[in-house]
């Protein structure tokens, strides 16, 4: 049994932080226990804001 099976993992995705120059900086990582679960239009605008969220982030660290 692989890994995903026994974590009942059924969906991901994965979010890119990238810094003024536009390179990335850092990936986040979510994981889902029901199939599609990142595919609905609402759910895409909370990835869009955490991904805004952490690149506000890594500039006011900078």
């Amino acid at each position: 049994m692989d890994l995903l099976t026994r974590l009942e993992i059924q969906s991901g995705m994965v979010l890119l932080v990238r810094d003024d120059s536009k390179r990335p900086v850092a990936l986040i990582a979510m994981y889902g226990g029901y199939p599609n679960q990142f595919e609905s239009p609402w759910m895409k605008q909370f990835a869009m804001g955490i991904e805004q969220r952490w690149e506000k982030v890594w500039r006011l660290s900078q």
